[in-house]
């Protein structure tokens, strides 16, 4: 006698599950649909208001299951999240990305890649992300670089911490993050107390993520000329 219980059709059932899931691999897509996509959610990632934006994508034979020779970007300016670029140079090559992820979502998840980077950022650039940042914003702080430091002067009114506000730093690349080290901070002309300049410091950091960037560039170093700094990972 036969088992009344659709044995099969529950495997079957369960399998399709596995794979809408993520647990196993989707059949491979059709190459140049997976790379629309990536085309597609790059070009969402990424803005270059009133000026120039150039994607270059050129697919391996395994574009289908997310392999791509190489893929190269390029703007001026560039907007990626809060953080704006006057200039950006960005070539990954032996990609590969999570199509499940990409064709569902329109997200970008870098299984393995080879990426260098040259992003170039101005005093205007960086004074418009602390213009943005969510703790850093009431303080309207501006920039203005000095060699290779940074000067960073607002309006400090915090707690019963008020007042005229002027710190000077320098930009530090770890764990592939971009941060600002205050070297000193001066309230009301007076240098405030290391444990408050701490505070702020926590404030302001990490500047920048590596993984906020397409294919995660590796921050490797950062170098300044004249009126902007450039940041490097290779």
């Amino acid at each position: 006698m036969k088992p009344s219980f659709p044995y099969k059709a529950v495997l079957l059932y369960g399998a399709v599950l596995l794979v809408l899931s993520g647990a196993l691999p989707a059949r491979a897509a059709d190459g140049k649909t997976v790379v629309r996509a990536l085309e597609t959610a790059l070009r969402a990632k990424i803005k270059s208001p009133n000026g120039t934006l150039k994607i270059s994508v050129k697919p391996s034979a395994r574009a289908g299951e997310g392999y791509f020779s190489e893929i190269k970007i390029s703007a001026r300016p560039a907007q990626i999240k809060k953080f704006r670029f006057s200039e950006l140079a960005l070539t990954a090559r032996d990609v590969r990305i999570d199509v499940n992820k990409l064709l569902r979502n329109q997200e970008i998840i870098t299984l393995q890649t080879k990426t260098q980077l040259r992003a170039k950022v101005s005093e205007a650039d960086l004074t418009r992300v602390l213009a943005q940042g969510k703790s850093t914003a009431p303080l309207s702080l501006k920039v203005k670089f000095l060699k290779d430091r940074i000067r960073i002067a607002g309006n400090w009114n915090w707690t019963w911490f008020r007042g005229p506000v002027v710190g000077v730093g320098k930009l530090r690349v770890a764990s592939s993050q971009l941060y600002f080290d205050l070297i000193s901070l001066r309230l009301n002309n007076r240098e405030v107390p290391s444990a408050l300049r701490d505070k702020v410091d926590a404030r302001l950091n990490p500047i920048l993520d590596y993984r906020d960037l397409p294919f995660q560039p590796r921050f490797r170093a950062v170098k300044f000329n004249g009126s902007s700094a450039t940041i490097m990972a290779y």
